[in-house]
């Protein structure tokens, strides 16, 4: 699985990439890195600078903060079709979710404040909502290459998956449950390609085969 998680509080927010087993910070160019970080450098209409109460927060100052951490993430989360996965307490998931527009954002969250929480447990509370969500999507990726099957927007060769994988051309990949480390390096290159990844039973593969893609146009 590849998928983010976003771990935001007034305090502090990190992001984090996870990539199959592994997980680790994400940097994003303009993220704040705090609700007095988004508010860093604004000035008042008198001509003074703003001044952050951590104890004194506004539904403005929040409003901001969110906004500005949607819109840095924007960029980044549309163009790809990874999921985020939230992490926080439900007000700011609320306020968050108001400001994405990257369409990536899943409904289920991690619940509760995530400032004292590690990396790795942020993780395990994580891949269990980004695998029902994926489990939901797959009926209908396995339904789209039924329908693109024979139009040449579908493979279920290896090697030439691998070959269009390479050049980008993999919108979807599917492999089986189990996959191994080669599978697993595939998928990374097609997720280095914004393509997508999804893993399905393997009774469920489209003919039986060990590995098929969808392709781009």
């Amino acid at each position: 699985m590849h998928y983010f998680i976003l771990a935001a509080s007034k305090n502090k927010a990190r992001l984090f990439e996870v990539t199959g087993d592994r997980i680790a910070p994400f940097g994003v160019d303009g993220m704040p890195a705090s609700m007095a970080d988004a508010w860093k450098g604004m000035e008042r209409e008198d001509g003074g600078h703003m001044q952050f109460n951590a104890n004194d927060v506004t539904e403005q100052e929040e409003d901001k903060f969110m906004h500005d951490l949607a819109k840095s993430l924007h960029d980044l989360l549309h163009p790809q079709h990874d999921s985020l996965v939230f992490a926080g307490v439900a007000e700011a998931h609320g306020m968050f979710k108001k400001f994405d527009q990257s369409g990536r954002l899943l409904d289920e969250f991690i619940q509760g404040n995530p400032d004292q929480t590690t990396m790795e447990d942020l993780k395990a509370k994580a891949d269990p909502i980004v695998r029902a969500d994926m489990l939901k999507k797959n009926e209908a990726i396995l339904e789209q290459f039924g329908t693109l099957h024979g139009t040449g927007r579908t493979s279920l060769d290896p090697s030439d998956i691998e070959a269009q994988a390479a050049a980008g051309k993999v919108e979807t990949l599917i492999i089986p449950e189990g996959s191994s480390e080669k599978h697993q390096a595939l998928a990374r290159e097609v997720w280095k390609h914004r393509g997508s990844a999804v893993i399905v039973e393997s009774t469920h593969m489209p003919e039986g085969a060990p590995l098929a893609a969808i392709l781009r146009l």
